[in-house]
């Protein structure tokens, strides 16, 4: 999970909980990370994912309410790689 190091948030930072599931919707051991992304209350970040780190595909837009954040993303092969990035 990446989030732009330049990026102040204001208040406390936003807890996001990313668990990667299998196809039978049963969370992956060892697969569940907790994230404190520093994003403004009311701001909008898109969700991406990548297999190669340079081609990115947007999964959805989220908006910081003040509440954790649950993001479960379906497992898959090849590896991918997640990052949060600011609207």
């Amino acid at each position: 999970m990446v989030y732009p190091q330049n990026s102040a948030g204001l208040g406390n930072p936003w807890p996001m909980n990313f668990t990667l599931i299998n196809t039978n919707y049963q969370p992956l051991p060892n697969g569940s990370f907790t994230w404190q992304l520093p994003v403004p209350l009311g701001t909008p970040v898109c969700l991406e994912a990548s297999t190669n780190l340079m081609d990115w595909t947007s999964v959805t837009t989220v908006t910081n309410y003040g509440v954790p954040m649950l993001w479960e993303h379906l497992y898959s092969q090849p590896a991918e790689y997640f990052r949060v990035v600011a609207q």
